[in-house]
């Protein structure tokens, strides 16, 4: 509407009133900011989501390697060492000592071989898998590799009684949204005794 100077109304107007501006303002920043916070809600969700999801593979990564070779491990040359599988370094003779961590092994008396397995947590949170091969004439073939990552030493452990092995694996992950995951498992290790 027109107002005329004689203060009267001209019935065809063409534009807005500012009502009209202030209430379509009003309802667009309404219908924004559901707008926004539907897409963070998402973002967010999606982020935890992603963290948790990583931090479940990296565990089941872990399990995937520790179970095989604890099932091959015999009774007596299983080594909790310390009630841990953190193990941060060797000493000056590349000997893991008797505090460090999870030590496995196994022999095959036909063979005349034996095979060791000691899971490290470094530091960074890289779970590594140290193997060592000794053939028949005592040659040894040495490899070590990662196997997860993000595992949370403060939170892992293993412990060993009566030809089982218990161990607790926690991976942590996700810096926007953090997220953990931790699982344990026993696995019954093989004994020449009991015949298996």
């Amino acid at each position: 509407m027109k107002w005329h100077v004689s203060g009267q109304v001209k019935k065809d107007q063409n534009g807005f009133t500012l009502l009209e501006l202030l209430l379509a303002i009003a309802i667009a920043g309404i219908i924004g900011t559901g707008i926004v916070a539907s897409i963070f809600q998402t973002y967010t969700g999606n982020a935890i989501s992603t963290a948790h999801m990583t931090a479940v593979k990296e565990v089941e990564t872990a399990v995937h390697w520790i179970t095989p070779d604890a099932e091959m491990a015999q009774e007596e040359f299983v080594d909790p060492l310390d009630d841990s599988i953190a193990i941060i370094g060797v000493d000056e003779d590349d000997n893991i000592s008797d505090s460090d961590g999870l030590r496995l092994a196994w022999s095959n008396p036909w063979a005349r071989t034996r095979d060791e397995v000691i899971y490290v947590i470094q530091e960074d949170g890289k779970l590594t898998r140290t193997y060592t091969h000794t053939d028949k004439d005592g040659n040894q073939n040495t490899t070590v590799s990662v196997v997860a990552k993000n595992i949370n030493s403060a939170d892992s452990s293993s412990e060993f009684s009566d030809g089982v092995l218990i161990f607790t694996i926690t991976a942590s992950t996700g810096s926007l949204r953090p997220a953990s995951e931790t699982r344990t498992f026993q696995v019954n290790l093989r004994s020449e005794s009991r015949g298996n």
